[in-house]
């Protein structure tokens, strides 16, 4: 806004700056323009105080169809991109999110044969539950359903506190000595050293396999591929495990243990990765990169890692230590990362554990050169060989990996 000032000697200039209100955006019924005329293109509309965002009919979501705990979700979630990962909107994501719920109710009413099954129970003000069972000789069990399979060892650590907070919150608003048994419903399915851990959590595990075992009517068409498993696949991948589980860490297995990776990762993430490149050296030959995949996807999370950390090439440097991965080990793969070479993401693959210095450096090397360094064991591959098995998609793993590392500074 700019205005001539009383003395005619120039201009004033003042600006005016609108913010959006803090308030929760209104659910509100479409009114047509005109009475009786109602819009063909749009069911509803959600109307914030400083806008209006407007749902297309095409996706199938209604505003009636919301309840109003999740409303402010819904807004948050509509209002964001698409997701880059699986080329759907966020709507999709949310009505995805509402038809697995369903079918873990019926699910849960086959295998675990409640009296009384109660969704989204509300425990306190601050603790909410997706579903609360009761059976007949009195046991109580609170069940979370995750949509994404946990893959990692820290989501499995935090799913568990979780778990054990919300069913010790139940056991105070219900008054029973005993607490309520923990259950966790997801997709896919686990690794049995992820299964042994959260079973050591005293946490039963409901999983993809056991929703199909259950007879449960898989619909929609999206999850009849999701829990049908193709058995050559499956047995590649059992075999790829035995090979891996058969090699004891040592200098004397260096060669056999990179080259079970190479093949491992190659049925892992062949396509969309092209064919590996193995032992590649540098021109000047100082550097000798074990494993090299080249990225030339066009979509979906390679296309993502591409573009924001310039994985053009994934390194990967097998390490069969019997002992931890130490500072050293991160600097020899950093250095085979440039802009101007191979890109800037790597992988280390062992069998031995992360040592102290080695998180430090990886830190390091991503805040001071953008390098991004993760480490896969044999847990994690392991974790990966079952979500290929049951067609998953196995470098889930590696952006929860991600994930986790960036949301942990």
């Amino acid at each position: 806004m700019a205005r001539r000032s009383a003395g005619g000697s120039g201009w004033q200039v003042g600006c005016l700056v609108v913010l959006p209100s803090p308030d929760l955006m209104a659910i509100t019924p479409r009114r047509s323009r005109k009475p009786g005329n109602e819009s063909r293109r749009y069911r509803g509309r959600l109307r914030p105080r400083h806008g209006v965002i407007e749902t297309p009919s095409g996706d199938g979501m209604t505003t009636k169809q919301l309840s109003r705990v999740r409303a402010q979700q819904f807004v948050a979630m509509l209002r964001s991109p698409r997701n880059f990962f699986t080329g759907r909107n966020q709507v999709d994501h949310i009505r995805r999110n509402f038809e697995f719920e369903d079918l873990a109710q019926q699910a849960l009413l086959q295998i675990m044969n409640p009296s009384t099954i109660m969704r989204n129970y509300q425990i306190n003000s601050k603790s909410e539950v997706d579903f609360f069972l009761e059976f007949e000789n009195g046991r109580t069990a609170v069940v979370d359903v995750k949509t994404v399979t946990p893959g990692t060892r820290s989501r499995l650590h935090q799913l568990a506190d979780q778990l054990h907070f919300i069913s010790y919150k139940a056991q105070e608003l219900q008054g029973n000595k005993v607490p309520p048994e923990r259950i966790l419903v997801i997709p896919g399915v686990l690794s049995l050293a992820n299964r042994e851990f959260l079973l050591s959590q005293e946490i039963r595990v409901i999983d993809g396999n056991d929703i199909r075992n259950a007879g449960v009517n898989l619909q929609p068409e999206p999850y009849k591929e999701e829990f049908s498993k193709r058995e050559s696949e499956y047995e590649v991948a059992q075999s790829l495990q035995r090979r891996l589980s058969g090699i004891e860490p040592g200098k004397s297995t260096w060669s056999e243990y990179q080259s079970t990776c190479k093949d491992i990762l190659e049925f892992l993430l062949c396509p969309p990765l092209k064919a590996p490149i193995a032992e590649s050296a540098n021109k000047s030959g100082v550097n000798r990169r074990d494993i090299i995949f080249p990225n030339y996807a066009t979509g979906g999370f390679w296309a993502y890692m591409r573009s924001f950390y310039e994985a053009h090439y994934i390194v990967v440097d097998a390490k069969n230590y019997a002992g931890q991965i130490k500072k050293q080990d991160i600097l020899q793969l950093a250095n085979y990362l440039s802009p101007h070479g191979s890109g800037l993401f790597g992988m280390i693959v062992t069998q031995g554990a992360k040592s102290d210095s080695a998180e430090v450096t990886i830190r390091e090397q991503w805040y001071m050169h953008k390098k991004m360094i993760i480490i896969l064991d044999n847990d994690d591959l392991g974790q990966m060989l079952t979500m290929k098995a049951a067609l998953e998609d196995p470098s889930t793993q590696i952006r929860q990996k991600i994930e986790d590392f960036r949301l942990a500074f």
